[in-house]
């Protein structure tokens, strides 16, 4: 990508049936537009931070644990739960801390002893645990929080390696399951403790990225992470008047009533007074994959979902992340 700030709006999303190319245009109609490729979140964040291709979300939040990854490939193993809902499975975020302290210690203990002999460490962040391995698998996985409040089938880890390292993570479960301390929940009516969803693989490179952006704002952990890593400054709140060379991720769904009116607030503060900077503005991921990408300029004014504008006689035209 190109010197300058960029606006990810992860939760502006086309419907299924909306042409590619199309989305961005109908709502603003300015500018150039482009569609840029992308499977997923994860590789657009990587995109963005210039790691060129799937960010490596485990290991940047094993790291900002105090976990040291130096050459390993890790996988984040996420504490979830599955919700019955009009006879489906519903993924869903285990509630903090469900287990005490002592209890979840005693858990990883003995999800290390199932692994003794195997080429996998295994080590316990403070929302998390983490697989570590010499080895580099080739599997694909799909971020639990896009998947929550969803029933999952057919997206498990997909990859030539994605069967033996699910079948790693359920020998871990079915042996958390069997545990005593489980056991006992379960006896109780609580809910067993030790259920994971695989997500984040990848390793560091031995050299950072050298990245453009000045400041990182945004609530994901894994962008948090890596803006730590990079020596970037981070922020959970929006930018300041002015401040340039930014990432703001702005996850919020556009289709609450008060996220476009919230939204353009926001965007006339950050942007008040400024005369020279360009703004990229990306969707989140699309229904047939990619974002769609729209030059903001300061002689734009504010047009941003203001009126619904027709697309001009130039059409969306694929694009790459340099």
């Amino acid at each position: 990508m190109v010197a300058g700030s960029a606006v990810w709006l992860g939760g502006l999303q086309a419907f299924p049936d909306e042409e590619p190319g199309r989305f961005l245009p109908r709502l603003w109609g300015q500018s150039r537009r482009l569609w840029l490729p992308a499977e997923d979140d994860l590789e657009v964040a990587g995109r963005l931070l210039g790691f060129g291709g799937c960010l490596p979300a485990a290991a940047l939040l094993a790291e900002s644990e105090g976990i040291g990854t130096g050459g390993y490939w890790v996988w984040a193993l996420e504490p979830v739960t599955f919700l019955g809902r009009a006879g489906r499975a519903i993924l869903a975020p285990m509630s903090p801390h469900p287990v005490a302290e002592a209890e979840e210690q005693a858990l990883f203990r003995a999800a290390q002893q199932e692994l003794e002999g195997s080429p996998w460490q295994l080590a316990r962040g403070r929302k998390r645990w983490y697989l570590l391995s010499a080895e580099y698998p080739d599997l694909r996985t799909v971020p639990p929080v896009s998947l929550y409040g969803r029933e999952p089938l057919g997206l498990e880890p997909r990859g030539p390696d994605a069967g033996r390292c699910s079948a790693l993570a359920n020998r871990l479960q079915m042996a958390l399951r069997a545990h005593s301390i489980n056991q006992a929940r379960e006896r109780e009516g609580l809910e067993p403790w030790g259920l994971f969803w695989p997500w984040g693989e990848g390793r560091l490179p031995e050299v950072p990225p050298v990245s453009s952006w000045r400041s990182i704002h945004s609530r994901r952990p894994e962008l948090l992470a890596a803006g730590l890593w990079l020596n970037i400054p981070v922020h959970e709140g929006e930018p300041a008047a002015g401040a340039e060379r930014l990432l703001w991720d702005y996850p919020s769904s556009w289709h609450l009533p008060d996220t476009a009116a919230d939204f353009a607030a926001g965007f006339r503060r950050w942007t008040a007074g400024r005369r020279t900077e360009e703004v990229r503005l990306l969707t989140g991921l699309l229904p047939q994959g990619g974002v769609e990408c729209a030059l903001w300029h300061p002689r734009d004014a504010w047009r941003f979902w203001r009126v619904p504008l027709r697309p001009g006689s130039r059409g969306t035209r694929p694009g790459n992340w340099e």
